[in-house]
């Protein structure tokens, strides 16, 4: 098991596919229409490195969640 690895949150985000009826070839894409539609929250590309292992960097404030470019495709999504 990797160390950036999260059971619990692994199996909710599987849950949340489902229900949603997400397409396999389209899992972020799904995901991140699901923030925007249900929270009001947009996906970004980090202006700046996140730091060594980060893929990601919630901002409250702007209601933005920026991605690493370094984040692999399960991860991501592009604009």
């Amino acid at each position: 098991m990797e160390a950036n690895y999260f059971d619990a949150l692994d199996h909710a985000a599987q849950r949340l596919a489902e229900r949603r009826n997400f397409h396999p070839e389209s899992h972020s894409g799904d995901f991140i229409t699901f923030l925007r539609d249900a929270y009001g929250i947009r996906e970004a590309q980090a202006p700046e490195d996140l730091g060594k292992g980060m893929i990601w960097r919630p901002d409250n404030n702007a209601k933005t969640l920026f991605l690493s470019g370094d984040a692999r495709v399960e991860t991501g999504c592009s604009g």
